[in-house]
């Protein structure tokens, strides 16, 4: 049955005929109750006449749909009007992969690039039982944004057609003794009409593999006969033969997925995917901190001060200690000529084993700064010593001694012998600032360091209490305020209590420590932080440069820049951001979370995930850290892996607004809507930041409140609307991206993206 343009079925119109398939004919409609369009597959009539094929159709139809995978298809639902069955389908703009293949082959990244997805969405299928069964070129469609999609999931095995004579095509049941499957691409258990299982997949995967390689595919015959005979016999060419820059690693792939018995093919999918995202990974540039951070340090003076050992008889000296490490890191941080490694990854090093050629080329410094204290009594013993990273010489070394009155005398005395060794010249600026001591008890110290790690966790009600005791020992000093500012910024940020208020008091104190004291960083850094939670990311990106121009090794508020530049759309700048953290705080969780979640935002998510995982490891049980990580599965279809992650979050804090989002998100993406809306439907919103209303909308339209979503979405572009991500890489948005609201809003955040450097600029000249 062929339809014509204007033909109407229950609310969808026919607007024209994208092609045939196994399963039926294929048109572009318009869905003319949610104003989208779709893809409209009729089903031939001897399936639709076919009661049990009907209903296993359905069956296999929620199966599918389940998936959830952003490189397959998405099922929206299976209709009937009158004697007519048939399913509406994401509509799919692009080109068929054997259209996008040129006669001799992709380039090998690219080949890499589409394989990757391809092989991650198989994995995901199999993971649910689903069995593809035609995979082919064909079904593949390579969109306008260069993202691949597989079509007809595990829906062929439905069809009982004839053969097509033009595409030696024949499809069937799964019975033994039926073939079904497209005959250039079906494995050798296909052919013979034996029974299959996900791993005949992988040999239609090879066949591709093997045509994205040379342009051409490794079983050939002039007849159905000669190639069933070519499939079942035949060892085909190595694709090296027609290609010279072939990778090894590629064709050993290939030749795997092409075993005839499949007892000695590749196994899994996964394994499959595994092997490819190696290959592409040899070629890319470096994820790990060893190249990034040498290629960042190469010109400049670098250096990194390891955590001072606690020599005392007393082990609670600790503190002591440790205090003395950040003393020294905050006193080199302040001059401009030296590249200084931050507080959090120097004391990842504490009570390292590795020697020091191997921290010098991990971390991609120079030189570093390692010594002992002994405190017994009011008395103190103090020894340094500064190493060539590279050659492991000593360049210079000392011992003071003195009392507990004397510390940071000592403390000062250390730095500035640091800076002669290294021929380094100070500024008159540099040495008062390096005179300066913030916090003067070495008790309040101690407080203001487990205080800074409560909140880098996000622990904000724990913070607030170790600062409030800290000022007990030190009283209300610009340091302990900003600190203490800097919590309850963090409570908004999580959603906790009243966020508008919360915000009105830190900004109110922010700008009144800006007044007291406007060459320090703390003013810039937190009306900057406060300017992101508000949407004012031009601000934002505003104050928090200006506080890097007054600390420039603060990888607090590097970070926070990072954050507010990926929120208003400027990519490039988040990830020249997100190198200048590794270089500087390169064992930093929030280091690696922020260097995956960049990837986000371009589109590239998966490579994203070990630098998030990385992350994890570091800090396993932080929150914002495992969110990052769990999104980040979702968004590539690992839902497995999502859902690991978002158990953690679920134990360290199960009622914050990120936790529940995530939750219900997963639970929308399986399928579980009414689990999802229990979750989030109680939220206030009123109180909430744009970044959360963005994640809680994704949430509402995977549990099919599309318009509560777009709600928030609207709501939410108005301070948080990275443009290429919400139009193209966020596949929680798919639902409602045809609609005309969507569009509208995706306008809006293209607009704020496009005014964003003019705005930035305007409050810079004000300045």
């Amino acid at each position: 049955m062929t339809l014509s343009p204007g033909t109407r079925l229950g609310h969808y119109e026919i607007l024209g005929s994208l092609g045939a398939g196994g399963m039926g004919e294929v048109y572009r409609a318009a869905d003319t109750t949610l104003g989208r369009e779709v893809a409209l597959k009729v089903l031939p009539a001897s399936v639709a006449r076919d009661a049990e094929h009907i209903e296993r159709f359905r069956r296999e139809a929620r199966a599918v749909a389940a998936i959830n995978h952003p490189n397959i298809v998405t099922i929206f639902s299976v209709e009937r009007d009158a004697a007519v069955h048939f399913l509406t389908m994401e509509l799919v703009e692009g080109q068929p992969l054997d259209r996008y293949v040129p006669p001799r082959g992709l380039p090998i990244d690219t080949l890499l690039d589409i394989a990757v997805p391809l092989a991650d969405a198989l994995a995901a299928a199999h993971d649910k039982g689903i069995v593809h069964r035609d995979l082919k070129p064909g079904n593949v469609m390579i969109t306008t944004d260069g993202r691949a999609k597989i079509l007809d999931f595990g829906l062929a095995k439905m069809s009982a057609s004839s053969p097509s004579s033009g595409d030696l095509e024949t499809m069937a049941q799964t019975s033994a003794g039926v073939v079904l499957g497209t005959m250039p691409y079906m494995s050798p258990e296909q052919i013979e009409g034996r029974p299959v299982d996900a791993r005949s997949d992988l040999f239609s995967f090879g066949v591709m593999l093997h045509e994205m390689a040379v342009g051409a595919r490794p079983f050939q015959g002039a007849s159905q006969a000669a190639l069933a005979s070519a499939i079942l016999r035949d060892a085909p060419a190595p694709p090296s033969a027609s290609r010279s820059d072939v990778p090894s690693g590629l064709e050993r792939l290939i030749r795997r997925c092409l075993e005839k018995d499949r007892d000695r093919r590749i196994q899994t999918a996964r394994d499959v995917r595994n092997e490819l995202d190696a290959l592409r990974r040899a070629d890319a540039p470096p994820a790990a901190a060893t190249r990034r951070a040498e290629s960042a340090a190469a010109d400049r003076q670098s250096i990194v001060v390891l955590p001072f050992a606690n020599l005392s008889p007393d082990a609670e000296n600790e503190y002591f200690s440790d205090g003395l490490t950040e003393e020294l890191i905050a006193d080199l941080s302040k001059v401009r000529a030296l590249s200084v490694i931050s507080r959090t990854s120097a004391m990842q090093l504490k009570d390292t084993k590795k020697d020091v050629k191997t921290i010098g080329r991990e971390l991609g410094v120079r030189y570093l700064l390692n010594g002992s204290v002994r405190k017994a009594g009011n008395s103190l013993r103090i020894t340094a010593q500064l190493v060539d990273a590279a050659s492991d010489a000593p360049l210079w070394s000392d011992k003071f001694s003195g009392t507990m009155d004397d510390v940071f005398d000592v403390q000062e005395r250390v730095s500035r012998e640091i800076v002669r060794a290294l021929d380094i010249t100070l500024s008159s600026d540099e040495r008062r600032r390096m005179a300066e001591r913030p916090i003067a008890d070495a008790r309040a110290f101690e407080l203001v360091l487990q205080a800074r790690q409560d909140l880098r966790r996000y622990d904000s009600d724990r913070a607030v209490h170790t600062i409030r005791e800290a000022m007990r020992i030190e009283g209300e000093t610009p340091p302990l305020q900003a600190l203490l500012t800097q919590a309850k910024v963090f409570r908004a940020r999580v959603g906790v209590g009243s966020v508008h208020a919360a915000l009105d008091e830190a900004e109110a104190e922010a700008r009144n420590l800006l007044a007291r004291m406007p060459e320090a960083p703390y003013g810039d850094s937190l009306l900057g932080q406060i300017a992101y939670e508000r949407g004012r990311q031009p601000e934002a990106v505003h104050y928090l440069k200006r506080a890097l121009d007054r600390e420039p090794n603060d990888s607090d508020t590097m970070l926070m820049l990072c954050v507010a530049y990926f929120a208003s759309g400027q990519n490039a700048e988040a990830g020249l951001a997100a190198r200048r953290m590794i270089a500087s705080d390169p064992l930093s969780p929030l280091t690696w979370m922020a260097s995956g979640v960049t990837n986000w935002f371009v589109g590239r998510a998966a490579d994203g995930i070990p630098d998030l995982e990385k992350a994890v490891e570091i800090d396993p049980l932080n929150l914002i850290v495992n969110w990052c990580a769990g999104y980040a599965y979702a968004l590539v279809g690992r839902l497995p892996d999502a859902i690991r992650r978002a158990q953690v979050i679920l134990d360290v804090a199960p009622d914050v607004p990120y936790t529940r989002q995530l939750l219900a998100l997963i639970d929308g993406l399986e399928g579980r809507r009414d689990g999802a809306l229990a979750r989030i439907t109680d939220i206030n919103v009123t109180p909430l930041d744009s970044h959360h209303r963005f994640h809680l909308a994704e949430s509402f339209i995977w549990a099919g409140q599309h318009e509560r979503g777009l709600d928030l979405l609207e709501q939410a572009v108005l301070g948080f609307y990275p443009a290429p991500f919400i139009g193209r890489y966020c596949r929680f948005l798919d639902p409602v991206r045809d609609t005309p609201r969507f569009r509208a809003i995706l306008a809006t955040a293209e607009a704020r993206v496009a005014a964003f450097p003019q705005r930035e600029r305007e409050l810079s000249g004000r300045a």
